[in-house]
């Protein structure tokens, strides 16, 4: 689900300034898990307990090694102020500047693998997702944007293809 408003006003000077929030919801996004051929934990009010010793009991089958599962049980939001000012093009230049704040959250930043990302734990506990929740392993709290575009000045003296050839270039930047 995605969902946005934007609020725009233009200002003298061919300048424009937008304001917005756009948010996103996913639900019953993939969750792949590492290992599900292990006996279910039971919850305690002490916290999770596995059958003890180990070993005795905590492999489903122990016939096989690590069984790989996917279940459709993940969710995510991310929620964002998104701002924009735009210069447009007079005497040659053009300005934009964008800058978002923003936070993403999940239970599980990866469909591919257990997590695919380095900083992330391997195998998180499919039996209690909602512990996993928690920042995106992807999150980008604030990306700031700046891009510039002029128009070369044209050679009025030049005509045919010289004129196609050496006339019309712009050079651009962007940080």
């Amino acid at each position: 689900m995605q969902y946005n408003l934007n609020l725009q006003q233009e200002f003298p000077g061919q300048v424009t300034a937008t304001v917005g929030y756009v948010g996103l919801r996913g639900m019953h996004l993939p969750f792949r898990d590492n290992d599900i051929d292990i006996v279910t934990p039971t919850l305690t009010s002490a916290g999770y307990v596995w059958p003890t010793p180990v070993g005795s009991g905590t492999k489903l089958n122990t016939n096989f090694g690590d069984i790989y599962g996917m279940s459709f049980n993940n969710s995510s939001d991310y929620n964002s102020l998104q701002t924009s000012v735009i210069k447009s093009m007079g005497h040659g230049v053009q300005v934009q500047g964008s800058f978002t704040w923003g936070k993403s959250f999940d239970s599980g930043s990866s469909s591919s693998i257990g997590e695919q990302f380095v900083n992330a734990a391997s195998s998180l506990p499919f039996y209690d997702l909602h512990r996993n929740r928690g920042l995106s392993d992807f999150n980008v709290t604030r990306t700031l944007v700046i891009n510039g575009t002029w128009l070369i000045p044209s050679v009025k003296s030049l005509s045919g293809v010289a004129a196609h050839i050496a006339n019309g270039w712009e050079a651009g930047t962007i940080y």
